[in-house]
């Protein structure tokens, strides 16, 4: 009886497909849905105004926040509590809503939480001593309540032991600590972060470049605009009429030029006669191919394959364990390691679908922390192919690839060295039987 009810419990009325479909725009929906509140909450609270009805304050006049009445009382608590710490809370959230849209996991998520609260306290008590941000005339200061008990009690502190003259060091200590903990408690990893600073700095040198151009073409053409203002004549720099003319006609001359004289003054001349290509002796014994040196040598220490073969050991039992999460239970296979990505062979029970298999992909990307993840059957076989990008990408060189075997060995008249597949393998093709190519794929699977 136990099992049936079991059994009863697992059957759904929907395909399984369409189960993890829900899922994810629930997902998606949820995602959306903190984003949009984190802003209005955030758009509140910079439009405060101490005037507007709320919990604490009773007024007749209109209220002036942007998100009205819900807005004002919003803002209200938050910065009489916090100050504008409280922006701190509903940025993150809005940052936590932005990842969970793009299936991105925040690793150590309570870790994080524990620290943005600890970093908020912080900038509430850094902001409790800042007087000049209390430009919004806030009844509590710029700290909140609970910034200016926190500041009173590590000024207490600080006099007890003795250190009152370093009082003014103490805001410089708090706002050093908290940005590190702050930014931590966002959710991006170190790529994501350094993504972000390159994209501002090329969108920071894009608008510098074009201000410039800017102002020079409006330099450039309100001289025009002055000049037809004014009726002044700009200057030119060359008089066509004292310009000596090339050649000196003689009307009273007769005669028509002869070819022979058209010829004389169309012959090459000496750099075009030295610079004229010679043919090609392609039966010369003599010649040797280029040395090998010439190219750059990849060798890879011992260290980093050993690295790299714990690193793929590591993602099988990860990638066995999210698929059990999922109740996708089988044996990994062999795992073929490639330049940019990594394929996993996966060999599900009896009585597991394909189709769940594949409609998993997303959420094994979420659960590997990896970008992108390619679920496909291979050819012939029992095994599932799941193809992972790798945390470090190998850059494929030429020299490696003609000092192979497969490239010595290669029959092809006019040999090609295209690269390698996903698999690592050497991939040569004959350029005489080939009329056309094409190199299909993914994005960031290797194409380049």
């Amino acid at each position: 009886m136990k099992n049936v009810t079991n059994e009863l419990d697992k059957t759904t009325f929907l395909p399984d497909q369409l189960n993890v479909l829900i899922k994810k725009r629930l997902i998606e929906a949820f995602s959306v849905i903190v984003f949009l509140i984190s802003t209005a909450f955030i758009i509140s609270i910079l439009s405060y105004h101490p005037n507007d009805a709320s919990l604490n304050t009773s007024s007749s006049e209109p209220i002036q926040n942007i998100m009205g009445s819900p807005g004002s009382i919003v803002s209200d608590l938050a910065i009489q509590n916090l100050g504008f710490a409280a922006l701190l809370i509903f940025i993150t959230t809005a940052c936590w809503g932005i990842l969970l849209f793009r299936k991105i996991k925040i690793d150590l998520f309570w870790i994080r939480f524990v620290t943005l609260v600890f970093s908020i306290l912080i900038a509430a008590s850094a902001l409790a001593g800042l007087e000049t941000m209390s430009f919004m005339n806030t009844v509590n200061g710029s700290g909140g309540i609970i910034g200016n008990i926190l500041l009173n009690s590590l000024l207490e502190i600080n006099n007890t032991i003795g250190l009152a003259a370093y009082e003014g060091k103490i805001y410089i200590a708090l706002f050093a600590l908290f940005f590190p903990i702050y930014l931590f408690s966002l959710g991006f990893s170190f790529e994501q972060w350094r993504v972000f600073i390159l994209s501002c700095k090329n969108t920071f040198t894009w608008l510098v470049k074009s201000l410039y151009l800017l102002i020079r073409k409006t330099l450039h053409y309100s001289k025009y605009l002055i000049f037809a203002i004014f009726g002044l004549e700009e200057k030119k720099g060359h008089d066509r009429e004292k310009n000596e003319p090339f050649f000196q006609v003689n009307p009273n001359q007769g005669g028509v030029i002869q070819d022979r004289e058209i010829n004389h003054l169309l012959t090459p001349g000496k750099r075009a006669i030295a610079s004229k290509q010679r043919a090609f002796v392609l039966d010369s014994k003599e010649y040797r191919f280029p040395p090998f040196d010439l190219l750059k040598s990849t060798e890879k220490s011992s260290r980093n394959s050993q690295l790299d073969l714990q690193a793929v050991e590591n993602n099988k039992k990860l990638l066995s364990d999210a698929l059990n999460q999922f109740e996708i239970t089988g044996q990994m296979g062999v795992a073929h390691p490639g330049p940019i990505v990594t394929l996993y062979e996966f060999q599900p029970d009896p009585g597991i679908r394909l189709s769940r298999i594949i409609a998993l992909s997303d959420d094994v990307a979420r659960s590997m922390s990896k970008s992108t993840a390619r679920i496909t059957p291979l050819t012939g076989s029992q095994f599932v192919g799941i193809e992972l990008p790798n945390e470090n990408k190998e850059v494929v060189q030429l020299r490696e690839l003609l000092e192979s075997k497969f490239f010595e060995t290669t029959q092809a008249r006019l040999p090609l060295v295209l690269g390698k597949d996903i698999s690592g393998k050497p991939v040569i093709a004959d350029l005489g039987s080939m009329p056309h190519l094409l190199i299909a794929g993914t994005t960031g699977s290797g194409k380049s």
